[in-house]
């Protein structure tokens, strides 16, 4: 992916000068982000010279002419170049394993609304209830599902029903991915973990930059996730359907994910980093 990087706008301005003369007079510009109104005349007259934003960070230079039937003159209009704004630092982080690549996205902490909220409509279980308030500190999660890819890089072995190296793993016991994690720590020295239910639902709406989808990045499933209208009752390549607003893929549909903590009934009072 490219990133694109701002730029504060230096010089964007329109200035007015005066012409005297006793005859008719022509003015022009040289380059079409200079625009000169008006360009002809006669006699004493005013002309407004309009300067658009330049977003290079090139100085540049336009040259204007005033003529009439016996004088010509030029002045020149300088703009300077724009200065780029740095854009902060990415704190995404790309790991390789055994050749595999995946990538954790971070998730600024925040508040929200966990469990069975407005936008769900009746599709909503009642052991999503009673929506209640719940505080995350910052964390990262994976961009995608564990590919059988990754499985097979860490464990040596790959148990899914539906093949493709792409595809998510499946038909693992949530307790198979302490041995997952156990071994991909020791790989990498990091601290992986299963997501907490809280953080993976938090997550799943977008963190902070939620737009109150239905579904994970949209209204509309077909957008965002294979499920049982459109699977053909397989799993597919992660991925390929449309990241929700943190840029994390498949949070609705292809395959049901564990977390780390256990069945419980919720609680209406509110928590903070619950496990």
């Amino acid at each position: 992916r490219s990133t694109l990087f701002p730029y504060t706008t230096l010089f964007r301005s329109r200035d007015i000068f005066r012409i005297s003369s006793n005859t008719l007079w022509a003015v022009s510009s040289n380059s079409n982000w200079c625009s000169i109104s008006p360009t002809s005349g006669s006699n004493d007259g005013s002309v407004t010279v309009s300067v658009e934003e330049n977003t290079s960070t090139s100085e540049r230079t336009a040259t204007i002419t005033v003529e009439s039937a016996t004088v010509t003159r030029t002045f020149a209009v300088t703009q300077n170049g724009a200065t780029p704004i740095t854009p902060p630092e990415s704190q995404d982080r790309i790991f390789n394993v055994g050749g595999v690549t995946f990538k954790m996205i971070y998730v600024e902490g925040g508040t929200f609304t966990m469990g069975a909220t407005s936008e769900q409509g009746s599709d909503a279980y009642d052991n999503e209830k009673p929506a209640h308030t719940v505080t995350l500190s910052s964390y990262s999660i994976g961009e995608t599902e564990v590919t059988q890819a990754l499985w097979q890089a860490v464990m040596g072995s790959n148990p899914s029903s539906f093949s493709g190296s792409n595809k998510p793993v499946e038909t693992v016991h949530r307790y198979e991915f302490d041995n997952f994690f156990k071994n991909l720590n020791a790989i990498t020295g990091e601290n992986f973990r299963l997501p907490t239910e809280a953080e993976w639902e938090y997550a799943a709406r977008g963190g902070n930059k939620s737009r109150g989808y239905k579904y994970a990045g949209s209204n509309t499933i077909d957008n965002v996730a294979w499920y049982s209208s459109n699977s053909n009752s397989e799993t597919h390549n992660v991925a390929t359907k449309q990241a929700n607003e943190l840029g994390l893929y498949d949070m609705s549909g292809n395959v049901w994910e564990w977390c780390r903590d256990l069945y419980g009934n919720y609680s209406a009072s509110s928590q903070t980093n619950p496990t």
